[in-house]
Formats: structure tokens, C-alpha cells, sequence
């Protein structure tokens, strides 16, 4: 019971530490300015974190396994690879809905933890998210289902379409962020011109 009250308190830690890394940044934010606003003392914060940049490096860790995960689960159950191109683009931009600050903080902090010693794994599991994406589109071209462009050209539209989403999409707007990827996807696989 202990062990899960710990890893809640972790997760909530991460999620309010989220919210001021995506309002003021990683230079602009403080600890003390964390701990206030999770409620606890800086040396307590310190307890769960040596560092602002172990905290800021968690998060995009938590981030980057949890899509990975979730995403994943998604596209393994798809049939074909544009059920599972579809898939991949819905759980996304779900995944970003649920996680609006995690994920401004993941995509847009990058350069603050470029010199952590956990790069190497950051960017391991982002090559994981990438690879799948990857997969998707070289299966859908193997099987006659999509053109055979480039898959890292295409895998690269793709994410550049879902990960700008933080920039411009507003929670008040007319369509939800999962609406806009399905738009995308649709976009992706009919193209631009009109059809017979």
C-alpha cells in the first residue's frame, strides 16, 4: 500500500510540476515555485527529486513510456495498417488531450536535458515511438495500402502534423484534438485532390 501511495504522490508530482514547466519553462520555473504549488516543502521535493533537471527528465521519461504504451496497445490491435495508421494518429492526439502540459513539457523542453545523462534513454524511447510509426507505414506500403514514399520522410509529416498540436489547439476550439488527427489521417490517406 505504501509503494502505491508513493508512486500516486509521483505522479501527481509530475503532473502539477507539468502544468508551471509549460507555463514558465524550465529556466523560468523554480523549485520553490513547484513545491509551493504541490503543497510541499522544498527539502520534501528534494526527497523525491535531487535536482530541477531529475524532475524535468522524469517527466519526459513518464511521458514518452506512457505513449509508447498506450499508443501501442492501440496499433497492435488494429487489423491492417490503416486501421493501425489511424490508431497510431487517434491515440496521440488523445494521449495529448489527457496531458496537455506533460506533453508541451516534452516536446518543447528538449534542449533543457540535452546534456542529462539520461539523453540517451529520452531519446531511445522517442526512437521506439518513431520506429512504430515507422512500421506502420512500411507495412502499409509493402501490402499495397500506401505509396511507397519514404517511410522516415512520411513518419516525419506525421509527427510534425500531431506534435505542433501544442502550439495552436485550444480546449474551447470546435473540434477536439482527436477530431483534427482523424482529419489528418484522413488527409493522409486520400490526399489533397478531389475525388471521381
Amino acid at each position: 500500500m505504501v509503494g502505491r501511495r508513493s508512486t500516486l504522490q509521483r505522479a501527481g508530482i509530475l503532473r502539477l510540476a507539468s502544468e508551471i514547466f509549460s507555463r514558465r519553462g524550465f529556466v523560468g520555473a523554480s523549485m520553490n515555485e513547484v513545491a509551493s504549488a504541490i503543497g510541499l516543502s522544498k527539502a520534501s521535493l528534494y526527497h523525491h527529486f535531487s535536482s530541477k533537471e531529475a524532475l524535468y527528465v522524469e517527466i519526459i521519461l513518464d511521458v514518452l513510456k506512457r505513449m509508447c504504451g498506450e499508443v501501442g496497445e492501440l496499433v497492435r490491435s488494429a487489423p491492417d495498417a490503416e486501421t493501425k495508421l489511424r490508431a497510431f494518429m487517434h491515440g496521440h492526439a488523445k494521449f495529448f488531450e489527457e496531458n496537455m502540459h506533460q506533453i508541451t513539457v516534452s516536446h518543447f523542453g528538449l534542449d533543457a536535458v540535452r546534456e542529462s545523462p539520461e539523453i540517451g534513454e529520452i531519446m531511445g524511447w522517442r526512437d521506439t515511438y518513431e520506429h512504430m510509426l515507422r512500421g506502420i507505414l512500411a507495412e502499409g506500403a509493402a501490402r499495397g495500402r500506401f505509396e511507397r514514399a519514404e517511410v522516415a520522410v512520411a513518419g516525419r509529416m506525421v509527427l510534425s502534423l500531431l506534435n505542433e498540436m501544442p502550439r495552436w489547439y485550444r480546449t474551447d476550439g470546435k473540434r477536439t484534438a482527436t477530431q483534427f488527427a482523424d482529419l489528418y489521417c484522413d488527409l493522409m490517406l486520400n490526399g489533397l485532390r478531389p475525388r471521381a
